[in-house]
């Protein structure tokens, strides 16, 4: 309830202050075609952050809360807060690439330094690594997912649902109750993000969205890890990706269409999957984020009850597969242009292969020497140039001295 407070006064008060034209809570969305504000992400990431440190605080004697997930979601808040500051400035003044880039990369790999060892602590150098992959995946991917009005927030509603699906179906009370609390500031920005948008979640939203969805991930890990038995990690582990697929796969699958079309993978383009919905499908922003919102009930849906009824790796497969190939069936008419690369094996052979080389076999040759010639027109008769026929010459003199 508070944190539902906290997003509803911080909301209306910047859209007090646009009509001012000033102040620290007012970021014009450049972008917008409806005049909105792009400060929805700071209210939803202080709301997040204060729950995060009340449950830190007061979930291991009101709740039961284990001292370990206490300590993951201390650890969280401070790269939360650094994702909030540099997603803040960038929507303010728009920072450069790079050190959007650095503050990424301070916050998610400072986090993973602090849960590596709650994770897996005989395997903490691979719990760093796949929490700061996987971190880093879920952040950018959100928020490129950040395209069309209320898109974010029906997908990392869903998302969050997962979490609550699982922590319910475990009996995982810190699971599913820090799961619900996330979800209540995402509703309340609804209201304010409904086609067409006053305001905007900006750099900050998307990103801390996704950061929120990797760290509930390791909390169900860490709960999983403490009630399983250890031969059950690869399974917990592959349960622990379900909730995070549509961002990861977003990402992975943005830089391989930008390295297709021979452009830099942090190049931007408008041919994500809401794009390609709204611009070239004309549909309007509502029924692209309807589209996609319901796919990816469906997926997650049917790939969950296979991950906790048959098989975790088999579900996750399942989810990360069907994304894929859905981005892959309704963008491929538009994403591939006359620059796209040519990936038959016919094209890789020609690209490894030497070109204009001339191979000559050692065995006729008995010394060489380099001469440098300007090479002349050939001859209307067909005559040869002088490199051409020094090469002749010396191959007849190396055959008529038995070479």
């Amino acid at each position: 309830m508070a944190s539902a407070i906290l997003c509803f006064v911080l909301y209306r008060y910047s859209l007090k202050v646009k009509d001012k034209g000033g102040g620290i809570f007012y970021i014009p969305a450049r972008k917008s075609t409806t005049d909105a504000v792009q400060f929805g992400g700071v209210p939803l990431a202080l709301a997040i952050i204060t729950s995060w440190l009340f449950f830190g605080q007061f979930g291991p004697s009101f709740m039961g809360l284990h001292k370990s997930i206490a300590s993951i979601l201390f650890f969280a808040i401070a790269p939360g807060m650094i994702i909030t500051l540099y997603g803040y400035l960038d929507d303010k003044y728009e920072l450069r690439p790079i050190i959007k880039l650095f503050a990424q990369f301070l916050a998610i790999n400072l986090f993973a330094i602090f849960v590596s060892r709650y994770l897996l602590p005989t395997f903490s150098t691979i719990s760093f690594l796949v929490v700061s992959f996987f971190g880093l995946a879920a952040v950018n991917g959100q928020n490129l997912l950040d395209g069309l009005d209320t898109i974010t927030v029906k997908v990392a509603s869903i998302s969050l649902l997962q979490f609550v699906f699982l922590g319910l179906f475990y009996n995982i009370e810190s699971v599913t109750t820090i799961s619900i609390v996330c979800l209540i500031p995402l509703f309340v920005f609804y209201f304010y993000n409904r086609e067409p948008a006053k305001i905007h979640l900006g750099e900050v939203g998307g990103a801390f969205i996704g950061f929120t969805l990797v760290v509930l991930a390791c909390i169900f890990h860490r709960e999983m890890i403490m009630v399983e038995h250890p031969d059950k990690r690869l399974q917990i582990f592959f349960q622990s990706l379900l909730p995070i697929s549509l961002p990861v796969i977003e990402l992975g699958v943005s830089f391989l269409r930008r390295l297709l079309n021979s452009k830099s993978p942090f190049q931007g383009d408008r041919f994500h999957l809401h794009h390609i919905l709204k611009n070239y499908k004309k549909l309007t922003a509502t029924q692209a984020s309807n589209f996609i919102s319901v796919f990816y009930l469906f997926v997650s849906g049917f790939c969950s009850f296979i991950a906790v009824n048959v098989n975790a790796i088999l579900g996750a497969f399942l989810a990360y597969t069907s994304i894929t190939l859905m981005n892959f069936y309704l963008g491929k008419d538009y994403w591939f242009s006359k620059e796209t690369l040519d990936l038959s094996a016919r094209s890789i052979f020609q690209f490894i292969r030497k070109k204009d080389v001339m191979i000559i076999e050692t065995s006729i040759i008995d010394e060489f020497k380099i001469t440098i010639v300007e090479e002349e027109p050939k001859r209307s008769g067909g005559g040869e140039s002088n490199l051409d026929s020094e090469l002749n010459n010396l191959s007849k003199k190396d055959k008529n001295t038995g070479s």
